[in-house]
């Protein structure tokens, strides 16, 4: 078990500690004061038990396991920033805590965890829309559809007009 996991195991059992203090005694819950928040911390959660568990399953077979720990590294922040945005006031805002639990993630992560996930993402566009364009886009009568055929005109047009309009004066 890893340092980091450790710490994690940690500071979620100190905030369950602290909502079931903090809830004690009052007829209503977190889940029905703050659902939202409840929900993403569950989900999160269990993502990143998912991830951990893959992670020792698969570290024992392959070494690279880089999609894996990018997911340890944004569902365990995520989860501590729902928890916490339970027990802090409101004027600090979940969106605060989302954000500061985001930019904690990408500073985790090295370089070329972050390059590795965008090629394979790229890479699964890539195959979706352009090696496959029989299967997008396309009419029932069989003509070729604007995903296959027009997208990347679309896509250059729309960075050309998009740079225009930031050298533009407002």
């Amino acid at each position: 078990m890893s340092s980091r996991h450790a710490i994690f195991i940690f500071l979620v059992s100190l905030l369950l500690n602290f909502l079931q203090i903090k809830y004690q005694g009052k007829a209503e819950s977190p889940f029905e004061t703050h659902p939202k928040a409840m929900f993403v911390a569950i989900v999160t959660l269990f993502l990143y038990c998912l991830s951990y568990d893959a992670k020792v399953r698969f570290s024992k077979i392959h070494q690279n396991v880089s999609f894996v720990n990018i997911s340890m590294a944004i569902f365990g922040p995520l989860s501590l920033a729902a928890l916490s945005s339970v027990l802090l006031p409101e004027f600090l805002g979940p969106q605060v805590l989302f954000s500061v639990a985001l930019l904690y993630s990408l500073c985790q992560l090295s370089r070329s965890e972050i390059e590795g996930t965008w090629k394979w993402i790229h890479e699964v566009i890539k195959k979706i829309f352009f090696d496959h364009p029989h299967q997008l886009g396309r009419s029932r009568r069989g003509g070729g559809g604007i995903v296959s055929a027009q997208l990347p005109a679309l896509l250059q047009a729309q960075a050309i007009t998009d740079e225009v309009a930031i050298f533009s004066p407002v």
